[in-house]
């Protein structure tokens, strides 16, 4: 049975593999890489930290997350078959200026300490090193929100049909500089999301 620090190593070193965090009686949500048009240009960051953070909060007791490598759509839902999940999550982030020369946001404060605030209330290893996972990456992705900058984020639950079963686009402005924007809008989309896979 391999180690934390060994899966935290493989959560590490091959990100771009597919990763499973589950238990046996878990619903599996596969979620495909996200799409980003970040104002500074960061978007492989702002991809990495929209996974992570989907994955920390999608990730529980009785939810588990699938890390798919498939950019098309269509293939993408095969995976997701082929992974055995209940739904497939698209995801997509979008950081727009109020200021033409400001920086980038960095999206870090709010989402690092809800990170280690959900691997403290999980059982799982597993469940624990991904939310550590997730606070480094949002500390990760460079810059400074400005005041008045916008963060969108899109997403929709599909099942590996195709059917959708759940959607939304939500939006925040930053009040101060520094904000973090995007921890409450990914906690309200995954508070949709485990709603809509619950159902039967």
């Amino acid at each position: 049975m391999p180690t934390i620090s060994a899966l935290l190593h493989l959560l590490l070193a091959a990100p771009s593999t597919a990763a499973t965090v589950q238990t046996s009686d878990s619903t599996l949500i596969c979620l495909a890489p996200a799409t980003a048009q970040m104002a500074g240009g960061q978007n492989a960051q702002a991809v990495t930290a929209v996974r992570e953070a989907f994955g920390s909060y999608l990730t529980g007791p009785t939810l588990g997350v699938v890390t798919l490598t498939a950019k098309l759509p269509s293939q993408a839902r095969e995976e997701a078959k082929r992974a055995g999940c209940k739904a497939v999550l698209f995801a997509s982030v979008k950081h727009e200026r109020s200021n033409p020369g400001s920086l980038l946001g960095k999206v870090a404060g709010r989402l690092e300490t809800q990170a280690w605030q959900v691997a403290a209330r999980t059982r799982s290893a597993a469940a624990k090193e991904l939310a550590q996972t997730a606070a480094k990456t949002a500390r990760d992705v460079a810059g400074s929100i400005k005041s008045k900058d916008e963060l969108s984020l899109g997403y929709r639950l599909e099942s590996p049909d195709g059917a959708i079963l759940a959607s939304g686009n939500d939006k925040r402005k930053a009040g101060a500089d520094g904000e973090d924007l995007m921890t409450p809008l990914v906690e309200k989309a995954a508070e949709a999301i485990a709603a809509a896979v619950a159902k039967p």
